[in-house]
């Protein structure tokens, strides 16, 4: 089936080159920075909108990006048969190791990720399996 949009104004269709990729040369990673594969993730894998706090790492600061990353492992759920654990990155946000611990805050941007591969400080790839949780932006719950 040809789309629409594949169809040039005097009604001669495209090249079929250009309309398909070849499955070997999609980037996951740029994949997972489309809204709508967000967007799909959040409606397939929720995600607690209120967590607290268990334990912080200091953040880290990329010299190359200038980001800085902070990686908290947290817990979230209404009770204690559905409570879950997990590890979020802060990206560009920072709490303070020692005063957040315990403490709840409510994911309000977020977004998933390719969980890196590093081998003595250095990028070896991208792991098979499993993603990350980025959040930008969070707010403590009072």
């Amino acid at each position: 089936m040809i789309k629409e949009n594949n169809i040039e104004a005097n009604g001669n269709v495209t090249d079929l080159k250009d309309m398909y990729i070849s499955p070997a040369e999609i980037r996951l990673k740029g994949v997972l920075e489309e809204d709508e594969v967000q967007k799909a993730l959040r409606r397939c894998f929720p995600v607690p909108n209120v967590v607290t706090v268990k334990k912080l790492r200091n953040p880290y600061m990329n010299e190359d990006t200038k980001d800085t990353t902070q990686k908290i492992e947290v817990m979230g759920g209404t009770t204690l048969e559905d409570a879950v654990s997990f590890e979020v990155t802060l990206l560009n946000t920072e709490l303070d190791p020692v005063a957040a611990v315990n403490k709840k805050y409510r994911l309000v941007d977020y977004k998933f990720a390719l969980i890196a591969n590093m081998s003595g400080g250095k990028f070896t790839g991208y792991a098979a399996k499993g993603l990350k949780l980025m959040v930008t932006r969070l707010e403590e719950v009072k």
